[in-house]
């Protein structure tokens, strides 16, 4: 931001006065605000002396803005006006802005779209808005002329509330006039509205001719008896003129509205048609009775009659009869129902329901399960169900079915449907059945079998010949229970140890012991981490009929339990593992809870590897000499050592050396063969060389690697800071610095006349050395070549300068040389005494006397500026 001129430094002599000046060239773009600069004044001669000022200063803001409103689409027909606005910001504020569209009216006329219609434009920036007019309503849209013209206007706003060029940007945006062909089709519109008044006049004023009346409906009788077997008859009477009557429609409904009875549709287009003939006469009116119908099922009907005219089709009427009913037949009705179970052994032979294939089956595979224990697998006995039950109006019943469920309304007894038709009576109720004179229906000893032990509630449902498939009555019996037999349940499961190490063991042991074993269907075992997942695979022993193979010779029945002992499973890996044992019961049996049991066991790994010792055969070695490193090594549990990987980092863990792997397949790998012994206890490394010759510090980590898991990794080591020195480098040397030609001394004086300009020193030196020499003349010009030579400016004035040449190596190692430059001032002589004038001399004046005649002796304390600045720094030769 500044910049200082002249020069950056002064020299200054005790009591003496200088001025270094300082201009500050603000760049274009700088932001309006306020800005504080530091001016800091250091003393060369006295380095702890410092003078610190801050200069404060006040960019003052500016608000120009640019923007002008740019005519994309300003005629439309369809569609929307497109206006562009771009905006431009020349100020040095940042602006926040916000553009809201305005018409002139009250109401606005048109939408409009903004985009963006807020932004936020830094110094110089720029953007640009595009802004869509859509008119609202299509009726403002004219028929003919020039258009409609829409104006319109933004309004700009800061929302930092700053000033802006102008309150509103106008706009214009003109509608065109409609096609000709909209016009045409608003003629037409019109037209059309006309006709159909017109139209409206001529129905009103010419009506068409009254046609035919229904003049009597009705039904014979409102009450007949399914039991006699009846139809409903009607009868109906229709006024003049009998002429016009083109058809007849008869439609039987129920009370909701459904059709109960078919529809019929008489044609009278050419008379009386033929079905009505017997029944019907035609003179001046129309005379129908006893016209039969269809309907004979019972019910409650509404019949319906249509008249349709010949010439009017909208002219039909309607009219309806009286609730019309027939009565039902009477329902059966259960009376009672029982039913009791029963052992098959107490069940005579001819009673006993035959058992199907898959039972005897099941019998047999139970009598032979466990070999040497009979009684214990032997089959439950089954369960018979003995039904009973009366039924009044049973001369009704159509169906008899038969079904059961469980308390939770779960179908456990498929269901069994029965005829009782006379003409279709089904063999099952065969001599258990039969029908009374006064009509009850008496059933008793109906047996069935039952499949699995449960709680039965039997329902029995009737349905009658008249209620076409739907239940008349149903009626449920006392529940009863067939207790099962006690689920299979683990008693004992554990493993002679909880603890097991891989390399030491190779089998886990299990024992258990199960009760109630003759309800067992398989066991599963199976391991389960502490977090729920699956860490070992199923196992599945079944028992289909007997003991599983692989468990003949490790399980024996004992009275209801199954004893198993030394079962041997295959090692996992490493972890813990909570095994569990689930007894699952025959699945024609209830379905049960499963008996389950867990045992936790812990397979710990094999011993990992482990570094004891891991060191440098010495910390600091000399680059060239004693180099490259060599380290040191202890390792435990080398056994399943797969292989040692080594890398080399410096402090800021930065690889300086490449891992290197030493793979270990039991043996030693050749390339340290010499350096290593290997026992069952331990490995010993020493001196293992490395590739670590470069000066620096290094930090080595030795990881050895398992063999159990390539990615798991024993606990690795670091050794300490190990340091390479480089080679020691000479310091550098001065050969020479000479003053005009000859060598300088300690102290150089330069004798000044103030009546000439005093001539510069030149400068020459040379310095040597090995590697990089940095060569500096201080206090200026500062880094210099090794060799060279420059033109000194002297001052004229009194003082003193101090020159050095100084010389440094890579290695920080410091080679310097002083020169004291004394500039000494010879006295100015005194100004010779001006000549005395003539005493006849004219004098207008008392001051002209010699006597009032002053002179001041030169003096440098005096002078403003006696050492002027040296525009230029010294030149190089």
């Amino acid at each position: 931001m500044g910049l200082v001129v002249a020069t950056d430094s002064l020299a200054l002599n005790p009591g003496a006065r200088g001025e270094i000046q300082l201009k500050l060239n603000l760049p274009p773009d700088i932001e309006a605000g306020r800005y504080a600069t530091t001016i800091t004044l250091n003393s060369e001669n006295h380095p702890d002396l410092t003078l610190l000022d801050i200069l404060h200063f006040h960019i003052k803001p500016n608000y120009d803005l640019r923007w002008d409103l740019q005519t994309v689409v300003g005629r439309i027909r369809t569609g929307s006006g497109q206006f562009q606005l771009p905006i431009q910001n020349r100020g040095n504020t940042d602006r926040q802005l916000q553009f809201n569209p305005r018409e002139e009216g009250e109401v606005a006329n048109c939408l409009y779209t903004l985009i963006p219609d807020e932004f936020r434009l830094p110094p110089e920036g720029t953007v640009e808005m595009s802004v869509e007019v859509i008119p609202k309503h299509w009726w403002y849209r004219p028929w003919w002329g020039q258009g409609r013209v829409f104006e319109f206007y933004l309004e700009p706003q800061d929302l930092h509330r700053l000033p802006l060029p102008q309150e509103r940007i106008n706009g214009t945006l003109i509608w065109e006039a409609r096609p000709w062909w909209q016009l045409l089709l608003a003629i037409l519109l019109g037209l059309g509205a006309i006709a159909a008044l017109i139209f409206a006049i001529w129905s009103v004023f010419f009506k068409p001719p009254t046609p035919p009346r229904i003049l009597e409906f009705r039904s014979e009788s409102l009450s007949y008896a399914a039991a006699n077997d009846d139809f409903i008859y009607l009868g109906w009477v229709i006024g003049p003129p009998t002429r016009q009557i083109r058809a007849l429609q008869i439609v039987g409904k129920s009370p909701d509205g459904s059709i109960s009875s078919a529809a019929v549709t008489y044609d009278f287009s050419r008379g009386i048609p033929d079905e009505l003939a017997s029944v019907c006469t035609l003179r001046q009116l129309l005379r129908c009775y006893n016209v039969r119908t269809d309907a004979r099922r019972p019910g409650e009907y509404i019949f319906e009659l249509r008249l349709l005219p010949k010439n009017d089709i909208d002219q039909i009427q309607v009219a309806k009869t009286s609730l019309i009913r027939i009565a039902p037949l009477p329902i059966p009705q259960i009376t009672s129902f029982d039913v009791r179970l029963i052992d098959s052994s107490t069940t005579r032979p001819s009673q006993r329901p035959e058992l199907t294939t898959d039972r005897v089956d099941n019998a047999i595979a139970l009598n032979n399960t466990f070999p040497n224990s009979d009684s214990f697998f032997a089959p439950q006995p089954q369960r018979i169900a003995q039904f009973s039950f009366q039924i009044l109006h049973g001369d009704q019943v159509q169906t008899l079915k038969l079904i059961g469920r469980s308390p939770d309304g779960q179908v456990n007894f498929e269901q069994k449907t029965y005829t009782v038709n006379p003409d279709q009576f089904s063999e099952d109720l065969l001599g258990l059945c039969e029908v009374d004179l006064d009509g009850i229906l008496t059933c008793q000893g109906l047996l069935h079998t039952m499949e699995k032990p449960d709680t039965y509630i039997f329902e029995l449902q009737v349905i009658s010949r008249q209620s076409l498939g739907e239940v008349t009555d149903s009626r449920p019996a006392d529940p009863i229970v067939w207790e099962p037999p006690p689920p299979p349940r683990i008693t004992t499961f554990a493993s002679p140890s909880s603890t097991y190490r891989s390399g030491e063991q190779q089998q886990i042991e299990f024992q258990w012991v199960i009760d109630n074993a003759a309800q067992l269907q398989q066991l599963e075992l199976r391991s389960l981490s502490p977090d729920g997942l699956v860490n070992f695979p199923k196992i599945t022993y079944r028992f289909d009929g007997q003991i599983p193979q692989t468990l003949q010779d490790k399980c024996q029945v004992t009275g209801e339990q199954l004893v198993c002992n030394n079962l041997a499973i295959p090692l996992p890996d490493p972890g813990r593992y909570n095994f569990e044992l689930t007894a699952i019961q025959r699945s024609e049996l209830p379905e049960t809870e499963p008996s389950r049991q867990i045992h936790a066991i812990a397979i710990q790994p094999p011993l990992a590897p482990e570094i004891t010792n891991f060191q440098a055969a010495q910390s600091n070695y000399q680059a060239g000499k004693d180099t490259p490193i060599r380290l040191n090594w202890s390792l435990q549990n080398p056994q399943d050592l797969l292989a040692i990987r080594m890398v080399g980092r410096s402090p800021e863990r930065i690889i300086t050396v490449p891992e290197i792997i030493y793979p270990f397949n039991g043996s030693i790998p050749q390339a340290l063969q010499n350096n290593c012994q290997l026992t069952a206890e331990q490995l010993t490394c020493i001196n293992v060389p490395t590739s670590a010759q470069q000066p620096g510090d290094y930090i080595f980590e030795l990881i050895p690697v398992h063999r159990g898991n390539l990615a798991a990794m024993a606990t690795s080591m670091e050794s300490d800071r190990i340091r390479i020195r480089p080679r020691p480098v000479p310091p550098p040397q001065i050969n020479g610095f000479q003053i005009n030609g000859e060598d300088a001394p300690l102290k150089y004086v330069v004798i000044i006349d103030p009546q000439t300009s005093p001539s510069p020193l030149n400068l020459s030196w040379e310095v040597s050395g090995a590697g990089i020499i940095q060569t500096e003349l201080l206090p200026v010009p500062g880094v210099v070549p090794n060799r060279g030579n420059l033109t000194y400016p002297i001052a004229p004035q009194s003082g003193q300068d101090t020159l050095t040449l100084r010389a440094t190596n890579t290695d920080g190692k410091q080679v310097q040389r002083s020169i004291l430059i004394e500039r000494v001032l010879l006295p100015q002589p005194e100004p010779a005494p001006p000549p005395r004038p003539d005493s006849d001399s004219p004098s207008d004046s008392p001051s002209d006397s010699p006597q009032d005649t002053q002179f001041t002796p030169f003096s440098p304390d005096i002078e403003s500026n006696p050492w002027a600045p040296i525009d230029n720094p010294p030149q190089f030769n």
